[in-house]
């Protein structure tokens, strides 16, 4: 007796809840559904593209090693000078 109350207010709270429960989406625009999922989306790229680390153009040596200095993250980063930096100088 006591698994059958227990089931019927399961059932009642379950179908109670699936009415009464509005969807956001189901009231949006779906031109506003897309244009959001869209700003969403290039917002990941813009995150995924920022994460990607940046180079300075090679250098060579007069040794003949090759350097690729990695440019220091931000906005504007600034542009190394040819052997003005690091433990090589040409």
């Amino acid at each position: 007796m006591p698994k059958l109350a227990l089931t019927a207010l399961l059932a009642a709270l379950i179908s109670a809840g699936g009415a009464t429960a509005e969807t956001p989406s189901a009231s949006k625009d779906p031109q506003q559904i897309i244009r959001e999922g869209a700003e969403r989306i290039l917002e990941g790229m813009r995150v995924l593209i920022d994460r990607i680390p940046q180079y300075a153009a090679p250098e060579m040596l007069p040794n003949g090693d090759i350097i690729i200095r990695r440019l220091p993250r931000g906005p504007n980063p600034p542009e190394p000078q040819a052997g003005g930096e690091g433990p090589f100088k040409l």
